[in-house]
């Protein structure tokens, strides 16, 4: 009745009492009642699959051999089960499992009790009949151990107890014999518990993968008779109604609704929690830990026979990334289907099968799938006895999209029914994630690797793994990964003394990914790879062996009749950031969106992997010093955490694994690179203003002389106007310190009574400023102070501009431009304006307060001197905002300062790892420099003409290769940096805060260095304050620098040479610096072993190009 999987055999059944109920009036609709005490189930798992279930016996006792009234009464009947234990038995392991309260019934379609003649559906003309059946419980217990006659499997015993669950059993049968056609098996469960140990683990896997033997066979002995329970094409045109009337054609629907199409097993889980514990002492730097994973709705799905091209709509769940799966597998069956059509147009003949019956009909093809589906995980970091502070979960998820699962798992398996002779695909794996984090903990990953190596150790000691996996490599797969919005956080540790705006973490992005091997994927089709290699084989740097450009991408991209063994892999995603997470700064983008798209391929015998990464995009990186602060310290915790990884696994390398030595090579181009570097927002360009010095600044009248500092209060100015600028170029002036405090005291008590008003902040042009403004008056007053006193100031004003206080008058144009310019906000732009601007036969010198452009106008009677404007003035065309507009524009808070800009054009990137060994070289054909992100628009879109030789070139070298280059570049490495015949403008802030913006908080490693400049031209340009008034501007100044070199020895010590000449290509580089053979024999020798390496490099180069002209003559690289 339960139609028991053919791997699985009952040998005996035991109860100890039973009782009985039967209605014999209503046995139609009442179920008859058995209840018994104790029943014992003893199976055993057959090693050779038994004879598959044949008609119903119950059937066949009654006399009849087709569905009727006996099946049906017997089917509808109660069974209640105080203790059910059942028994199996292995040759590995034996196992129990105990069930209390069971009840088993009949229910309806809706999974309801009910009468039982609704607890079935007939269809008269299909000639098939529907039950549905439930099976409760309200607890189980599972336990597994070791069996005797098993000497090598592990002998640690499992056991498993569950709360209540239940389990749903559709059934659809042949009325005409009783033959199970298919049928729907869901088993629900609520909550689970488990604690594992890592023995108990190791001897799960071990009984696993021994039931999974007896499984496959069971699998292929069902693939030999499934020609029997599938439909055929000409059975299901007869199940169709000829004339259905309208009773007819509701109860097909009705039937439809409920029908169970195919065969399914189904397991809902709402909520699974284990614990992972170590019985060892000590494993990594965790002493006795213990990981927890939390699951939350877990479905498993298996679905053993569907026939493709048939729609998957039907299943289970149906969900967006199951429809994504079928979509790619319908893709993946066209391109097959293409590729047929053409073989048998190149053979001339189409292969037929014929039935028993002599009709011919097309071979099927069919797959099985399994379907893992989680809904919600949280994976929490390794805790240890004592731990009391909580910690961030290593993976958790934060989904977006209530349709879709965090984590979607599909496996999609062939075959074909016997007797039929048709090309099997290979399997297909498809995996889609959504809305994961990622938290990268050094020391659980540290545990986790070391616990996952020692299981994998012991597995291999229980069985011959390796000619497993040596049979699944040659199988090939088709993979397909897609990510939507995943997040990995990096966290960094930052110093007790850290400011609130140092971030905490280091985060990364991807809205989304694929990463797949095969071509029916986003950003993996043929025409863009194709693109993809044409830009990389025009550069020579990519040709091997210096480069990662294989003639082995030649045969994925350009296929011919010779398919290579190997698959070529594809990762795509249309956008990836960086950004810094735990500082106050709200500027924290590291990385803004940067498409790319990788090809990699791994070539097994010489155990090499190529990879080309293409970025399609300007790429554009800004960071401040404390970003940086936080780069350094990311970058030592990787290299804590490779070496922890390498540690770990070099004890286990050599007991699993021969030593092996694996070669990876990583291109890489760019078109556009730019690197900003920003101040924090704290900090202005110079200096930050304080708060008490802006409200001294906006004092109006201020007495000075004599060293004195009495503000005299004027009750009868009623109109103020004053611009704070926190960002100029100015510094304080130092004064008397009792003076200072007197002024603080009467500004504070003065701004208090005279400006009542609500301060808004204002950016503009990247700078913010403070505007009061009296609510009585709709007009804005200018007052300037100068340090110098009132009388020095009148008698300086008045004999400059040969005029006096009574004819004294400004224009309103030459105010707009003066206001114009105090708007700006560079300082010495602002000087040399203002200067330029009252200067003909007069001039006028203006002074700074503390930040403030200040210019006071002060008659005999100590009176303010007023410039009043109108309230709406407009500067060059742009309207002065007032008090009523200014909020619209106010942001949350200022732009950081950009100290420079690097862009780097045309970049390419080569990258060598070959054991300890990392050599890197980089490549730019052209770089400029500019103040700001701005200034370089216009060339981060252009494309620069191509140039024979490189403007930059940058190597690196790490590992025990680089000893000879420096002593210090096994652990530290050597970097080697060239510019060549660049011309770049430099202002001398940027250069006065690169200094401290590249300081580090901790005394650095010694990195030896060799730079080198040929042909440069450096234009140094004077932003700065101007120190002394002048209304002159500074002239740039220029250095020519023909060559020149730097280089720091291991002691730390820079040392700055030039030389006559030298040639940036004819440097020495990591093969040159080898020592050279001692005679000319040798010599000769190996440049005959690289001519014969040549001519077969070439060889092979042009074969390649010969099958690929076969299909396109014009193909040329």
């Amino acid at each position: 009745m339960l139609d028991l999987p053919t791997w699985l055999a009952i040998t005996r059944v035991y109860c100890n009492r039973a009782a009985i109920r039967i209605q014999w009036t209503k046995l139609k609709t009442h179920p008859i009642c058995l209840m018994l005490d104790k029943v014992e189930i003893e199976m055993k798992t057959c090693e050779e699959p038994r004879t598959p279930n044949g008609p119903s016996p119950i059937a066949l006792a009654a006399g009849q051999s087709e569905y009727g009234f006996a099946e049906k009464v017997v089917e509808g009947m109660f069974l209640e089960i105080s203790c059910v234990s059942i028994k199996i038995q292995s040759h590995t392991f034996r196992a129990s499992l105990q069930l209390w309260q069971l009840q088993g019934y009949s229910v309806s379609p809706t999974w309801q009790q009910s009468d039982l003649r609704f607890t079935r559906l007939t269809h008269s003309q299909r000639g098939e009949v529907l039950t549905f059946k439930q099976v409760s419980w309200q607890t189980l217990r599972i336990e597994a151990d070791a069996s005797e006659s098993c000497e090598d499997a592990p002998s640690t015993p499992l056991r498993l107890l569950t709360n209540g669950g239940k389990l749903n059993v559709a059934l659809k049968r042949r009325t005409k014999d009783c033959m199970v056609l298919s049928s729907k098996l869901s088993f629900f469960l609520d909550e689970l518990l488990w604690v594992l140990t890592d023995s108990q683990l190791r001897a799960l896997l071990s009984y696993t993968k021994s039931l999974s033997e007896a499984i496959q066979k069971s699998v292929r002995q069902k693939k030999q008779i499934g020609v029997e329970q599938v439909p055929s094409p000409t059975t299901a045109v007869n199940w169709s109604v000829s004339s259905p009337n309208s009773s007819s054609s509701s109860f097909e629907h009705y039937f439809e609704k409920f029908n169970v199409k195919e065969t399914s097993y189904h397991l809902l889980l709402s909520r699974l929690e284990i614990h992972v514990c170590d019985e060892s002492q000590t494993r990594g730097t965790v002493s006795g830990g213990a990981i927890q994973m939390t699951f939350r709705r877990i479905m498993l799905d298996y679905y053993p026979t569907h026939k493709t091209g048939q729609s998957c709509a039907h299943w289970n769940n149906y969900s967006p990334a199951m429809k994504s799966c079928e979509q790619w597998i319908q893709d993946l069956e066209e391109d097959r289907k293409s590729k047929e059509v053409f073989n048998i147009a190149m053979v001339g003949k189409i292969s037929s099968q014929r039935n028993e019956q002599g009709t011919t009909r097309e071979p099927s093809l069919y797959f099985r799938s399994v379907l893992i589906r989680i809904e919600d995980m949280d994976i929490y970091q390794v805790s240890s006895t004592g731990q009391t502070l909580p910690k961030p979960p290593l993976v958790s998820c934060n989904r977006s999209r209530s349709a879709s699962s965090a984590v979607h798992l599909q496996y999609t398996e062939y075959y074909c029914l016997p007797g039929e002779s048709l090309p099997v695909p290979p399997p297909a794996l498809y995996i889609q994630l959504n809305g994961l984090l990622l938290y990268f903990a050094t020391q659980s990953i540290l545990w986790l690797n070391i616990f996952m190596l020692d299981l994998s150790y012991h597995l291999k000691q229980l069985t011959d793994v390796s000619s497993i996996m040596n049979e699944g490599a040659t199988e090939n797969r088709d993979v397909r990964l897609d990510g939507f919005n995943l997040k990995l956080s990096f966290p960094v540790k930052a110093p007790t003394y850290s400011i609130p705006e140092r971030p905490s973490s280091l985060c990364a992005h991807l809205t989304s990914i694929t990463l797949t091997n095969t071509r029916q994927a986003p950003g993996s089709n043929l025409e863009l790879l194709q693109s993809i290699f044409r830009s990389f084989a025009a550069n020579e740097d990519f040709h091997c062996p210096s480069g990662p450009l294989h003639p082995v991408f030649l045969s994925h991209l350009f296929p011919s009749s010779d398919f290579p063994a190997t698959s070529l892999w594809t990762l795509h995603s249309p956008g990836l950031s960086f950004h810094f997470e735990g500082g106050s700064s709200k500027h924290d983008i590291l990385l803004h969106r940067m498409p790319f798209t990788a090809l990699a391929c791994l070539l097994l015998p010489e155990l090499e992997l190529q990879v080309m990464i293409n970025v399609d995009d300007t790429t554009r990186l800004q960071l401040n010093h404390y970003h940086y602060l936080t780069m350094l310290r990311f970058q030592e915790q990787i290299q804590v955490l490779l070496e922890g990884l390498q540690h770990s696994q070099s004890d286990f390398l050599i007991q699993i694994t021969p030593s092996y030595q694996m070669k990876i090579c990583v291109g890489m181009q760019i078109p556009v690179v730019s690197i900003t570097l920003l101040l924090p927002t704290s900090i202005s360009p110079v200096s930050p203003v304080q708060p008490e010095d802006s409200e001294r600044s906006s004092l109006v009248g201020s007495d000075m002389a004599e060293g004195g500092m009495a503000c005299e209060k004027e009750t009868n100015k009623t109109n103020e106007f004053v611009i704070v600028d926190e960002y100029s170029g100015h510094e304080p002036k130092e004064q008397p310190q009792g003076g200072l405090d007197e002024q603080k005291e009467e500004a504070s008590n003065l701004h208090q009574q005279k400006n009542k008003e609500q301060r808004d902040d204002l950016t503009e042009n990247g700078l913010q400023k403070e505007v009061l403004t009296n609510n009585s008056m709709q007009t804005k007053e200018l007052t300037v102070d100068l340090l110098l006193g009132k009388e020095f100031a009148r008698e300086t004003l008045l004999s400059t501009l040969g005029l006096t206080r009574e004819t004294f008058s400004l224009g309103k144009e030459r105010m707009q431009r003066f206001l114009n310019d105090a708007k700006h906000k560079d300082s010495d732009v602002l000087q040399s304006r203002a200067s330029s601007t009252l200067s003909r036969t007069q001039s006028l010198d203006t002074v700074s307060i503390d930040g403030l452009e200040v210019l006071s106008l002060d008659s005999e009677t100590t009176e303010n001197f007023l410039l009043k404007l109108d309230a709406e003035m407009t500067c060059n065309g742009e309207t002065v905002l007032t008090e009523q507009d200014d909020t619209s524009q106010s942001t949350e808070g200022p732009e950081p300062h950009q100290i420079c800009t690097l862009a780097f054009h045309n970049v390419s990137s080569v990258c060598h790892f070959v054991g300890d060994n990392l050599a890197v070289t980089v490549k730019a054909v052209d770089l400029n420099f500019a103040q700001k992100v701005e200034d370089l628009k216009g060339l981060l879109g252009s494309d620069p003409t191509k140039k024979s030789t490189p403007r930059m070139v940058l190597n690196f070298d790490l590992g025990p290769a680089a000893t000879a280059l420096s002593p210090l570049a096994v652990k530290n490495g050597f970097l080697q940096l060239y510019i060549n015949e660049v011309t770049s403008e430099i202002p001398v802030s940027a250069l006065t805060h690169v200094g401290p913006f590249l300081e580090d908080e901790q005394i650095p490693e010694i990195l030896p260095m060799i730079i080198e400049v040929t042909n440069c031209k450096i234009i140094l340009r004077d932003d700065g304050p101007c120190i002394y008034p002048s209304p002159i501007v500074p002239e740039p100044v220029a250095f020519s620098v023909e060559n020149l070199k730097v280089r720091r020895r291991e002691d730390g010590v820079f040392q700055v040479t030039g030389q006559e000449s030298f040639n940036l290509f004819s440097l020495p580089t990591k093969k040159a610096s080898q020592e050279l053979p001692d005679s000319k024999e040798e010599l000769q020798k190996e440049l005959l072993a690289a001519r014969a390496k040549l001519e077969e490099q070439q060889k092979i180069e042009h074969r390649l190009l010969q099958e690929i002209r076969k299909y396109n003559p014009n193909f040329q690289l």
